[in-house]
Formats: structure tokens, sequence, C-alpha cells
């Protein structure tokens, strides 16, 4: 047999049965967030398989995969997948072709904690009108669980006919898996009272339910901004509450549960309530949009308070040029992270000032060049970090290395102090970097030792400059880095959508990205690394998937209560 134990069989079944979904919507369809109680740690929910599909199809990427140079590739592709799927259609009696086919309504996954009760599992689909295919999936879970000696019970809740099988477990307690079928969906469960939640929710008239959560409610308000968005996916957790329940589930890490929650405080970790977010295809502006939110409550306090970035930042400098494939760029408030880390430590101690003790002799330890974290390093440093990559043609296949040309920039509070601190750590190099004088600015090189040179940096403009050559280095400085990105008709096409101050941005145009790879991978340089998978000398020119390579960028900027993170790629214009 193709699938030898329990839990595989169980997973496969299980995962075929979530896969059904209905042809058709109910006009009075309820959407599980309704049904679901307020208390869920976890959310994930695609609206709409069908429709997710029908956009992606709208896409870009979409009318990429219809172009007909694909059709080569796509038929060797879908000749392996024929002959590799026999197996799996043999042992479930139909073929997997017509599992696709079935994929459209609501699917979703929750952890749930019922009220005095330890968290559950649920997933549901629509099935609709293919229950005759769902009857012959659920017949053969049935066998394959009563085979390895799983007992069956068939339990009525409130008029709803719910499955019950307990699954024997070797390494201990036996564990419960749950189904039930009503209105065209298929709703499974770790136990029957995680079902029954669902039940009493089932008309979606409650008021008690997921979706009339504030926090929920919250999330999803922000990552939704245009009223008449329709998402594609959604997703929601709480993480401090899921890790804390999760713990305490198991005897073995109970005590942990117990000692996280009264350190919650300390840590600042009481403060963070959610993260979810959303996912849009295919809209006026955008082939996808995702946003993600992170909720905390003011005023930010331990490790929440180590992750600040203020948003003083407006896009790419002069110095990166249109070559660029990809830049970005971050601002950490690194002092404020280093202050509340220091508070954590000396609560933790005991002992106000500790950590500033620790600091000082970590400084004065053999083999440290006599460095300071705070004073001669954090100090030095704005938190500003800019970058830009450019991607090769040469690129070699057998490298391990990701293969890129660019600069890195450090911002710096002081010219004087930041020649300083490189200047001892080049003297604790053992010889790998030498030093040069280069229009009045010192340039160090890397070469490791030997001959040849491996990138060097120089201090520029309140900026530590980190280029793959002293030549890209040099250019920073004489200001030749050529026309900058800025002025690129890809980027403007972006900058449009970006707000005008940003903790974190980054921007990839993969029109310069893909080429040396793409072209590579046609030619069969790859191949050795992929064992023959496909024959890529089918793909198209690479010029047939340039006219469907759009820009993407990301960006975050803080908020009332967190963060938001924005990540895009623009529609094509027909």
């Amino acid at each position: 047999m193709l699938l030898t134990s329990l839990p595989q069989r169980s997973a496969l079944a299980c995962a075929l049965l979530l896969s059904l979904a209905a042809t058709t919507f109910a006009a009075d369809r309820v959407p599980t967030e309704r049904r679901l109680p307020a208390n869920v740690l976890l959310y994930a929910s695609c609206p709409s398989v069908e429709e997710m599909h029908s956009r992606f199809q709208d896409t870009s990427y979409g009318a990429l995969l219809q172009d007909g140079g694909f059709d080569a590739i796509k038929d060797e592709l879908m000749a392996k997948f024929e002959e590799s799927s026999k197996d799996i259609e043999a042992e479930l009696g139909m073929p997997l072709s017509d599992l696709p086919a079935l994929m459209s309504g609501e699917a979703t996954f929750a952890v749930i904690r019922p009220l005095g009760q330890t968290p559950g599992i649920i997933a549901t689909i629509e099935v609709g009108d293919h229950r005759d295919i769902l009857d012959k999936l659920l017949a053969r879970l049935d066998k394959e669980l009563l085979a390895k000696e799983a007992t069956k019970e068939v339990e009525d809740y409130d008029g709803t006919e719910v499955i019950v099988y307990t699954i024997p477990n070797e390494k201990g307690r036996p564990f419960n898996l749950s189904y039930l079928v009503k209105d065209g969906v298929l709703a499974v469960g770790s136990s029957t009272a995680v079902l029954e939640t669902l039940i009493d929710r089932w008309d979606g008239t409650n008021a008690d339910c997921f979706a009339e959560s504030a926090l929920y409610k919250d999330v999803m308000s922000r990552a939704l901004p245009d009223a008449g968005a329709a998402p594609v996916f959604k997703w929601f957790f709480t993480p401090v509450e899921l890790i804390m329940a999760g713990l305490s589930m198991n005897s073995d890490t109970q005590m942990f549960a117990a000692i996280g929650s009264a350190y919650l405080p300390t840590l600042g970790l009481n403060k963070l309530k959610a993260m979810g977010g959303t996912v849009e295809i295919a809209t006026e502006k955008y082939d996808f949009v995702t946003r993600s939110i992170t909720v905390a409550d003011p005023p930010a306090s331990g490790l929440i308070k180590v992750f600040t970035f203020p948003d003083t930042l407006t896009g790419p400098p002069v110095w990166v040029p249109d070559t660029a494939s990809q830049y970005t760029a971050a601002h950490w408030d690194l002092d404020t992270a280093y202050k509340a880390i220091g508070s954590i430590y000396d609560t933790f101690q005991g002992a106000p000032g500790a950590w500033d003790q620790l600091m000082d002799g970590l400084s004065q330890q053999p083999g440290n060049p006599g460095l300071h974290l705070k004073k001669d390093i954090i100090d030095t440093v704005t938190g500003v970090f800019q970058a830009y990559f450019i991607f090769p043609d040469d690129i070699n296949p057998e490298e391990a290395k990701v293969p890129f040309d660019g600069v890195v920039s450090i911002g710096v509070t002081d010219e004087a102090k930041a020649l300083k601190l490189l200047t001892t750590i080049v003297g604790a190099s053992n010889g790998n970097v030498t030093e040069q004088d280069f229009q009045g600015h010192k340039v160090f090189v890397i070469t490791n030792g030997d001959d040849e040179e491996h990138g060097a940096f120089a201090i520029f403009d309140k900026q530590i400059f980190l280029g793959d050559s002293i030549e890209r280095v040099q250019n920073v400085i004489l200001g030749r880095t050529g026309n900058p990105l800025t002025g690129s008709d890809f980027y403007k096409s972006v900058a449009t959508h970006l707000p005008e101050k940003m903790s974190m941005t980054s921007f990839s145009d993969p029109t310069k990205v893909t080429p040396a790879m793409y072209e590579k991978l046609r030619a069969g340089e790859f191949d050795s690394a992929l064992e023959g998978a496909l024959d890529f000398s089918k793909l198209p020119p690479y010029e047939v998937i340039r006219k469907y390579l759009q820009p993407s960028a990301s960006y975050m900027v803080p908020t009332d209560r967190g963060s938001m993170t924005v990540n895009f790629t623009l529609r094509r214009k027909q």
C-alpha cells in the first residue's frame, strides 16, 4: 500500500475532504467567522477558492501561465503529474484531476478555546452539491480508521449528526476526530466540543461570535481600508494567547506556561494583542496587495519597545542607480532597543545598573578590541540602513552564496567617531583589510589576506558605505553611480503608492533580477542541481515573460496601536 501508517492515511483523507468545495454559493450563505465563537486564537480563511482562482487568472502571472509559449513545458509537467498520481488515485478510488474542479466556496482553519475547555481545531469547507464524492471519501476514511481499531460513534447535537472517531495512540492518550456535514458544509474538528460551538451559531445570528470580536474587527478595518474590498485570504491570531494555550495543553510544558504568564508584563508582551492581515488579488491598482497588521496597546514597553522603527525614510537616495534590481531600507531605533533590553535585564537581575555593568565588563574582555556596545557602536550609528543590489549576468549555478553586486550604507551620527570605530575594527582584522586615501577619504579594502579584492568600505556623507568593490564605493564618493533609481519609470510607477514617510521600504524590479538566471535555466546549467526534473529548454525565451513582469514594493509604517506592513505588485497596463 502507498500509505502504511494511520497518521499518514488520516492526514491524506482529511486533506482531501477539506479540498472539496461548492460550485455554487447559496444566496444566504453564512461565513464561518460568524459561526465561530468569539475566543479564536488563530484564524485563516479563503472566502472563495473559486473566486481566488478566477482573480489569479486576471493577474500578470495568470496571463503569463496562459501564454502559448508555456504549452510545451506545461504538457510535460502534466504528463509527469499524471504518472506520479496513479498510485494515489488507486488508493482513493478516484482521479486527482477531479479534485481541482470541485474547489470553490469558503475554506477555513481555526484554533479556538471553548469556555472552560482546552483549545481545539476546526476546519471547514463548502462542499455544495458534490455530496456523492464526499460520501465516497468519508466511506474511505471510515474504512481506514476502523481497520486501525478506531472506535466510531454517531452523536446528535441539536438535530445535527456528528460522527466521532476515537483513534488509538501508542505513545499516549487516544485522540479524537469528529466531523459533520450540514447545509453543504463539511466541518472537521479535534473534538465534539469544538463542533458544538459551531452548531450553536450555525445560522449566523448569534452576536457572541468571532466576526463581532472587537479585536478582530479592529485588525480587519486596518487591513481593509476600502469598504468595498473583497480579500481572497484573511488571517488573524493572538500570538501570546496561542503560545500560552499550547504550552498549557501538555503536562510537560504547563510549568513553562505558568512561568511565562507571570513574566509577560515584565517582557511587555501582555500588550501584544493580535496580528492579522488580508490578501487582495486583481484590484483596480494591484495584481497583489497584502496588508499585515500588528496590534499592541501603547505605550510600548519591554520586548515590544525593542522593535521601535521610526518613520523617517522617504525613498532611495541619489546614490542608488536605476540599474539596481532591488532596493531596501529600514530605520531601527537602536538606542531605544538597547535601553529596553537593559531595563528587562535589570529587572530579572533585581539590580538597577546591572546591564550597564555587564556591557562595561564585556568591553574589557580579552579578544575584544576595547569596543563598548553602547558608547562606541550604538551611539555612533543612526539605525538607518539602506542597500541596493544588482544581480550580475555571470551567475554560477554551482555557487552556494547568493550572487549580487551592490552597496550597503549605515547612517552615522558623527564621522570622526565612525572613523575611529572602523579603524579599531581594521586593527583587529589581522591584515585582512588595507587602507587607501581617496579624494580626502579613507577607503578600506577587504582582501582576506590574499591579493584578491573582496569588497571595500568608507565613510562619506555621514554614512558608512560597504560595496562589493572599491570602484563601487569610490563612485558613491564621486557621485558617479549613474542615473538615480528615483528617476526610472518603474520606480516612479510604485512611488505614487508609497506614503511620504516610512519605517521600512523595499523595491524590486523583476526584469533586472530574472534574465540571467532564467536563460541559464533554459540552457540547462541548473539541471544537475534540479536532477533533471523537467526539460527546461522547452521554456520560451525571456522576452516572452518579460512583458508580464511588474514592479513590486513594500513599506511599513507605525500606527496608533502597532504597525502596518504593505506589500504590493502593480497591475500590468493592457
